[in-house]
């Protein structure tokens, strides 16, 4: 599939609009299937290919972040980067190594006639084999942390959290303000809502849910929009909720 051809013409609106359209979750496994078709147009049969080094990368990330032993992160970086880069030199890279080898033997004066395969080579192999390389290596290092297939919002921001605290960075949290009258649950509800999103949080929460509820004379023409005194208010109330978390840090 050409990028100049009718049908990717037609795939990449297709893409964009099934994307768009999925729930936010599912969009993912959209881009993927998208992706393998889009490989698998030019040759169906080298498939196992990219779904080989994926699989390896994405399992050898997973394991990573379980291990905490220096030398058995060590192994599971050095035999998934060995697993990728032995596809890469097997399709790109055997029959010149071959024949490289069949010249060095015969300036020596020895007979060395190693098989050839003429393999048909993979579009991108080496683009996407140095790629899921370089996001395995880049968790090894801490730089990333391992992709799941399903994720929370609160996992994503416990997962940055961690990251961060890595750098020696503490990252806080603070609910959005929000007119009041927004909010159509009962104030119980609500509450509860608050409560278990803050108990999911492995960060400090600086502006709890029902703090962060303003009257509707705080806000402009959308529920979001801050008023200059409503600004002033949010803004002294993420003051005072960083000056607690300060203080309970110190102590």
């Amino acid at each position: 599939m050409l990028f100049n051809s009718l049908s990717y013409a037609i795939f990449l609106p297709v893409v964009c609009i099934v994307y768009y359209l999925l729930p936010h979750r599912m969009r993912w496994a959209a881009l993927l299937a998208f992706s393998l078709h889009f490989f698998m147009s030019w040759n169906p049969r080298l498939i196992p290919l990219i779904l080989f080094t994926t699989l390896v990368s994405w399992s050898g990330a997973l394991a990573l972040d379980h291990l905490r032993r220096r030398r058995a992160r060590q192994a599971v970086v050095v035999a998934g980067s060995a697993l990728c880069l032995a596809v890469l030199f097997f399709f790109k890279y055997y029959d010149f190594a071959a024949d490289s080898l069949q010249g060095l033997f015969g300036l020596l004066g020895i007979p060395l006639a190693p098989p050839t395969l003429s393999l048909l080579l993979p579009v991108g192999v080496s683009f996407y084999t140095f790629q899921t390389l370089s996001y395995l290596i880049d968790v090894w290092r801490g730089d990333l942390s391992p992709e799941r297939i399903y994720l929370t919002n609160i996992e994503r921001i416990n997962r940055f959290a961690e990251k961060m605290a890595r750098r020696g960075v503490t990252v806080v949290f603070a609910f959005a303000p929000l007119d009041e009258l927004a909010v159509t649950g009962s104030a119980e509800e609500t509450a509860a809502f608050g409560r278990a999103v803050t108990e999911a949080l492995e960060i400090p929460v600086i502006l709890d849910l029902p703090t962060a509820l303003l009257p509707g004379a705080y806000f402009y023409d959308s529920n979001n929009h801050l008023t200059s005194a409503g600004a002033q208010i949010n803004i002294q109330n993420l003051i005072d909720g960083l000056r607690e978390v300060l203080a309970d840090e110190a102590q």
